[in-house]
C-alpha cells in the first residue's frame, strides 16, 4: 500500500526542484541582461570616441587654409576639407562631391557656369594615377579655368595606406598660389630689367605653356591631350617628385 506521506514529500521535492531551476533560469537572466548593458555601453563609449576623432579630423582639415582631401583607390572623394569645396567646387553641396570623382564634378561645375569656365578637373584626376601606379608622394604645379578664372595650385598627393600595408586610395593637399603669381607679376612689370627677369625665371616654373590647361609641353604641334599625364611619358609636364 503506498504511503501517501511519500507522495507528498514527493511532489514538495518536485516543487522545491522547480523553484531551483527557476531562480537559476532568473540569475542566468539577470546575468546575461547585466552582460548586455555593459556591452550596450561599451558599444556607445567606442561610438562615442568614433565621433569625436571624426569631429576632431574634421576640425583640423577645416583650419587648414590649404587644400585638404582624400580619394579611395578609383578616385572617388572621401573626406573634402572648407578650403577645396569653396576654392574649387564652388561651394556644391557635400552630396555633389563625395563619393564623386573629378570628372563628375568638373561635369556638373561645367553645366552650372559654362564648359568653357571649367577645365581645372580635367587634369587633375590622371595625376592620382601616377601616385598611386608608383606609390610614391609627388608635386604637382596644377592650373585651371574655375569659373571663368585662372587657378594656380601647388599639390602635394601620396599614397594612403590601411594597417597591413595595402594601398586604398590618396589623400593629398593643394596650395592655391593664384594671387600670389599674379601679384608676382605685377611687380615684374613695374621693375627693372634684372629684376624682371628674376621672377619671370621663377615664376616660369608654375606655367604651363601658354597657359593652356589641355596642351601637352612636349610638343607644341600636338593636339589637345585629354588623358595628359597618363601618357607614360617620362617627360610629364609640371611633375616633380619630392625628394625624401
Amino acid at each position: 500500500m503506498n504511503n501517501p506521506f511519500s507522495k507528498l514529500l514527493g511532489s514538495y521535492s518536485a516543487k522545491a526542484r522547480s523553484k531551483d531551476d527557476l531562480a537559476k533560469k532568473l540569475a542566468k537572466i539577470d546575468e546575461i541582461t547585466q552582460s548586455q548593458k555593459r556591452h550596450t555601453k561599451r558599444v556607445g563609449a567606442l561610438l562615442d570616441a568614433l565621433d569625436y576623432e571624426r569631429e576632431l579630423i574634421s576640425s583640423i582639415m577645416n583650419t587648414v587654409p590649404d587644400w585638404a582631401w582624400c580619394k579611395d583607390k578609383d578616385g572617388y572623394y572621401i573626406k573634402v576639407n572648407e578650403a577645396i569645396v569653396s576654392e574649387l567646387f564652388c561651394g556644391l553641396p557635400l552630396e555633389h562631391i563625395l563619393n564623386h570623382n573629378d570628372v563628375e564634378i568638373a561635369t556638373r561645375l561645367k553645366e552650372i557656369h559654362g564648359d568653357e569656365n571649367h577645365t581645372f578637373g580635367q587634369l587633375c584626376a590622371n595625376s592620382d594615377d601616377i601616385v598611386l601606379h608608383s606609390g610614391i608622394s609627388y608635386k604637382f604645379y596644377e592650373v585651371g579655368l574655375v569659373k571663368g578664372k585662372m587657378l594656380r595650385v601647388i599639390v602635394f598627393k601620396a599614397v594612403l595606406r590601411n594597417s597591413e600595408g595595402d594601398i586604398i586610395g590618396t589623400v593629398g593637399t593643394g596650395r592655391n598660389i593664384t594671387e600670389d603669381y599674379d601679384e608676382l607679376l605685377s611687380i615684374a612689370g613695374n621693375a627693372d630689367d634684372a629684376t624682371e627677369k628674376r621672377i619671370l625665371d621663377y615664376l616660369e616654373k608654375y606655367r604651363f605653356d601658354d597657359d593652356s590647361v589641355m596642351k601637352c609641353r612636349r610638343k607644341d604641334d600636338l593636339p589637345e591631350c585629354m588623358y595628359f599625364p597618363r601618357c607614360g611619358k617620362e617627360e610629364r609636364c609640371n611633375l616633380e617628385k619630392l625628394k625624401n
